[in-house]
């Protein structure tokens, strides 16, 4: 099946915020507005408005439709776009200096994905929201149980998604209530 590449824009500025790819754009759209998490997302929320979606590109295969949608959120960050999503950038490249400016302007958590195998790494406050735990608990708890890398120019540590995965389901152990 055919992908698209897309961007959704800020409709008050009309500055893209965010590129992604689909097989349905417009299906992918909607989810985006059930599954806000970006203070941007949330901010139109609340003004009840919505992003502009374009598809920039479509006829694509799958391979083809990560690449451009890769070149596209460079291409915009190079552009100096507030974009949200920092995740398809190749951290096996080193990325553009403005890339980093952005990156620490950003409240967002960064998560990046090796484009050679797929891995995806994610920082302590992203791993920590995975788990459903605080990030205080994250590090006194489970970040020893967990490989560390340290990616990119700026050697940020970094968790692989496989590791924190697997410790999904490992919780704090409750105490017995008594029954009085």
């Amino acid at each position: 099946m055919d992908y698209q590449v897309y961007k959704l824009s800020d409709p008050r500025d009309g500055k893209p915020r965010y590129v992604g790819m689909s097989r349905s754009a417009q299906k992918r759209f909607g989810q985006h507005l059930l599954q806000a998490k970006s203070e941007w997302m949330l901010s139109l929320q609340q003004e009840g408005l919505l992003p502009q979606l374009t598809i920039i590109e479509s006829g694509l295969d799958r391979q083809s439709a990560n690449e451009r949608e890769r070149y596209w959120i460079q291409h915009f960050l190079e552009q100096g776009m507030p974009l949200i999503n920092l995740r398809k950038l190749p951290i096996n490249k080193p990325p553009t200096e403005r890339w980093f400016e952005q990156a620490i302007e950003l409240k967002d958590p960064i998560v990046l994905t090796n484009i050679e195998n797929g891995e995806e790494f994610y920082t302590a406050s992203e791993a920590s929201k995975l788990l459903g735990i605080s990030r205080d608990t994250f590090y006194r708890s489970v970040r020893s149980r967990l490989q560390a890398y340290q990616l990119g120019v700026l050697k940020r540590t970094y968790y692989k998604l496989a590791d924190i995965q697997a410790l999904k389901g490992i919780r704090p152990v409750e105490p017995e209530k008594k029954d009085d």
